[in-house]
């Protein structure tokens, strides 16, 4: 019974076939029982499909009905499979009823789970993507724990959705120890790839990364999570895992939302974990690890001394901002997203300058 369009609603238990191989042979259960030299209880028990027939009593209905133990034991091995998978089709319809809860659309949209109109087969195809024996034990399985957040309309679920993926991403990926000197090292190389186009900084971003110990992946945003990025630890500190969600698929937002996590990786305790989720509700402890890794990010992207020289440079032009991200070798959109999240620009102001990225969906 390998196959599960082999099973009945119905299942026939092997007793039922040691009544009628009785009856054929005209033995009754007393003296079956007297032959096997077991109790009758036990020869009622097993025809009443109360007990099973074990190996060993398969072996002995072998001598005594002259029918061979592996048919016995494949009849009970096939009754007991009837009954789980039973019992693992009602779990599973129990657990459907949670199915609205996950980015199920996104999920076959991104090709992490197999398109299936059936319930059941949906919920096998997410237990299968967490890893887990039911869908109530997501949330302690993730490597990152997380606080709650009190942001409406946002879902727990899509974030346990969009960490998990990160997780498998992150298991894939080769790195050094993580060495915050060798991170250091490598910032200016890293700020330099701004102006690059996505094929060409992607590979060298998580290439640059590994090497100081941090394994990089790009996950997209799933409906209702709303999360930007996160940092978390893996292998007892060795490794640090930096997920990036490409949530406004700007190059502004996403070199900030990178260089934010980093400063989460270099100033942070190794034991804490960080997930960024929009205007989220932060405790007072946590809205000034936000701050720093804010100021780092904005920092490493514009030096503070060339900021403050051209920030009082207004009226700000298209012209203006191209030429003083050229001087400092940054990507204008990031300029751009700077001025514009001080306030000194309106949001509607200079947005073509932003380069726009989209996601190449490999449904395979």
């Amino acid at each position: 019974m390998s196959n599960q369009n082999s099973f009945t609603d119905s299942p026939i238990h092997p007793g039922i076939h040691l009544k009628d191989t009785l009856e054929t042979q005209s033995i009754s259960q007393t003296e079956l029982a007297n032959r096997l030299g077991l109790s009758r209880k036990v020869i009622n028990e097993i025809i009443a499909g109360k007990a099973p027939i074990s190996p060993s009593s398969a072996i002995l209905l072998e001598r005594v009905l002259k029918m061979p133990a592996h048919i016995w034991n494949n009849l009970q091995r096939n009754f007991d499979l009837n009954i789980a998978y039973l019992c693992e089709q009602k779990k599973l319809a129990e657990e459907s009823k949670l199915l609205v809860n996950f980015p199920i659309r996104n999920m076959i949209k991104y090709g992490w789970i197999p398109e299936s109109r059936e319930k059941n087969e949906r919920v096998k195809s997410l237990l299968s993507f967490f890893g887990v024996s039911s869908l109530k034990n997501i949330e302690h399985s993730l490597s990152v724990q997380f606080r709650h957040s009190k942001r409406g309309n946002l879902s727990k679920e899509a974030i346990y959705t969009w960490l998990r993926k990160g997780e498998l991403e992150i298991q894939s990926i080769e790195t050094d120890n993580y060495s915050d000197s060798e991170l250091k090292k490598r910032l200016p190389t890293l700020r330099s790839l701004t102006n690059t186009p996505p094929d060409i900084f992607e590979p060298k971003l998580k290439g640059i990364c590994a090497e100081a110990g941090v394994a990089v992946a790009f996950v997209p945003e799933l409906s209702k999570s709303y999360v930007n990025g996160s940092t978390f630890w893996l292998d007892s500190y060795r490794k640090a895992a930096l997920l990036l969600s490409l949530r406004f698929k700007t190059n502004d937002h996403l070199w900030f939302s990178f260089f934010h996590e980093l400063g989460h990786i270099l100033l942070h305790k190794k034991r804490e974990n960080f997930l960024d989720i929009e205007k989220n509700v932060f405790s007072k402890e946590d809205k000034l690890k936000e701050i720093e890794a804010d100021s780092f990010a904005a920092n490493i992207l514009i030096p503070p001394d060339r900021w403050q020289e051209f920030k009082y440079n207004s009226p700000f032009s298209k012209y203006k901002v191209v030429q003083f991200a050229d001087y400092i070798n940054i990507a204008p959109g990031i300029v751009v997203g700077r001025l514009q999240k001080e306030g000194l620009i309106p949001y509607t102001h200079l947005n073509g300058l932003k380069e726009k990225y989209q996601w190449v969906i490999n449904q395979n």
